[in-house]
This record gives structure tokens, C-alpha cells and sequence, in this order.
């Protein structure tokens, strides 16, 4: 019986890196996947972005920025802006007393610009 080809089939190490440009996620670690191709190991990258009100175009300082279902997260600073290391594809909720919610998808670039808050309706 050949081992290596059992090996092989088992588990495939797949080198993955991704170009920097424009924001891009960088990953140049070697990704371990399955006989059936479903990675078995989770990855956490930085993303970045700005939150400001939609009407005045003024940053927010300390509204949240969580994992949807999970509740961890950080505030934006003075300036609105904040950084999270999440898993790829999390969906990440946007919220501040007196706005709007909005859901955003962390996926395959790592500047996530800037994120316009409504106000609530009076």
C-alpha cells in the first residue's frame, strides 16, 4: 500500500497566500484541509473601517462593532474609526443609541471603508 497516497488522500496541506493590494487579506500560512476539501482550520484577520452618522457625515465615536450572535466586539474611536479581528465572512452588526443598525459582511477585503449610521425616526 502506498502511504504517501493515503497521506494524500487524508489530509491535503494547501500554501495559500493572497496579494496585499488594495486592501487584500494577507495569509501566507499554510492552510490544512480534508479528503473532502473543508479547512480545518479557522482563520482570524484585522479589518478596518469608519462609522459616521449618514445624515451629517460626522464620525461616531464609541458605537459597537460586534460579532452578530456572539456579542464580542470594540468601540469606534474619537474619530469613528475601529479595528476587529474577526474569522473571514463573519457578519459583524454596526450600532450606536439613537441609529439605526446595520450588518456588514467581513470578507475578502480587509478595509471595510466607511459605514453610514441612520438616525432613528423621532
Amino acid at each position: 500500500m502506498n502511504y504517501r497516497k493515503l497521506i494524500g488522500i487524508l489530509i491535503i496541506v494547501v500554501g495559500v497566500a493572497s496579494c496585499s493590494k488594495k486592501g487584500h487579506i494577507i495569509n501566507s500560512n499554510l492552510e490544512k484541509k480534508d479528503h473532502t476539501g473543508s479547512s480545518l482550520v479557522t482563520e482570524d484577520y484585522n479589518y478596518f473601517g469608519t462609522i459616521i452618522d449618514s445624515v451629517t457625515s460626522n464620525p461616531i465615536p464609541g458605537a459597537d462593532v460586534i460579532r452578530k450572535g456572539v456579542g464580542s466586539g470594540v468601540f469606534t474611536d474619537a474619530d469613528g474609526k475601529f479595528n476587529i479581528t474577526v474569522q473571514m465572512n463573519t457578519v459583524l452588526v454596526c450600532s450606536m443609541i439613537g441609529y439605526i443598525p446595520r450588518e456588514i459582511n467581513a470578507g475578502i477585503y480587509a478595509n471595510l471603508g466607511t459605514i453610514k449610521l441612520r438616525p432613528e425616526p423621532e
